[in-house]
């Protein structure tokens, strides 16, 4: 996940756009199942992803818990990438965090 480039970031914002557009839930959660990983997440050890109200969670296999990306919508439209690599700690990939 910290090997994301900058020019791959879209790409991922754009999946994301698509998923959230064809699972439109109005609850807090909606879940795509693992037989529904496309080949080339799968290629990546990605096992599952998850399509939340605003938000999808690419969820990584191995590695510790919980370890996976998450594409957050803000209300405005705006988008955030966020690494987490257990429940307590991740990173902000996009937007830069100031430091």
């Amino acid at each position: 996940m910290n090997s994301l480039t900058e020019k791959e970031i879209p790409l991922w914002i754009e999946r994301s756009e698509d998923l959230l557009r064809q699972h439109p839930y109005t609850n807090d959660f909606g879940y795509v199942s693992i037989k529904n990983v496309p080949s080339d997440l799968e290629a990546l050890r990605i096992i599952r992803v998850d399509v939340l109200k605003d938000a999808v969670r690419y969820v990584w296999a191995g590695g510790l818990d919980h370890t996976c990306l998450t594409i957050r919508r803000s209300p405005s439209g705006e988008y955030t990438v966020r690494a987490m690599y257990d429940d307590n700690h991740g990173r902000q990939l996009w937007p830069k965090e100031r430091r």
